[in-house]
């Protein structure tokens, strides 16, 4: 029966995904994009509708993951909020250098807030990339940073907490 048996697969980053209070939904979306696995067109270069590897979003740069979550525009006005809500501040030169300091420096539990920060940011910006591609739409950032907040208020209102202090819940100011 050994043969039927996988090794337990422990990634350096796995507890920025499956940690006790993740929102299922995002949780894929963040394992795709760390391990590289979405879809992307340095990925999939060749789609029927789109024969250039132009990033959707901004149409110039080539589109991969590093460009879609951390060098374009859109997810970079998302990052600057999601840095002050958390309140780090730093400069990464790439998307894996992000990734590596989040994993490194947010291991333990009070780093519930900037864990959902962080998935939820992935998983809008993915939301954003495909609605432009398949429903051709597009939302300003401030749409994203709204759900964001919604998704992160909802996840905290659903949780029994002793004191808010616990995970440190954001506090949005108000909403919106």
């Amino acid at each position: 029966m050994e043969y039927f048996t996988l090794p337990s697969l422990v990634f350096a980053w796995d507890h920025l995904i499956w940690f006790k209070h993740y929102i299922p939904k995002h949780g894929c979306t963040v394992w795709l994009a760390l391990k590289e696995r979405l879809a992307t067109l340095d990925t999939k270069p060749v789609m029927k509708k789109h024969y250039t590897n132009a990033c959707y979003l901004c149409l110039a740069q080539e589109e991969s993951v590093d460009h879609i979550f951390f060098k374009y525009q859109y997810s970079s006005k998302i990052w600057e909020f999601i840095q002050h809500a958390a309140g780090f501040y730093i400069k990464p030169d790439s998307w894996k250098d992000l990734i590596a300091w989040c994993a490194t420096t947010w291991k333990q539990d009070h780093f519930t807030t900037h864990k959902l920060l962080l998935s939820s940011a992935i998983y809008f910006i993915w939301q954003e990339r495909n609605a432009r591609v398949f429903r051709n739409k597009s939302s300003p950032t401030t749409k994203a940073i709204h759900l964001i907040k919604g998704y992160i208020r909802a996840r905290f209102a659903s949780l029994k907490l002793k004191h808010n202090t616990d995970y440190n819940v954001p506090n949005f100011h108000k909403p919106g």
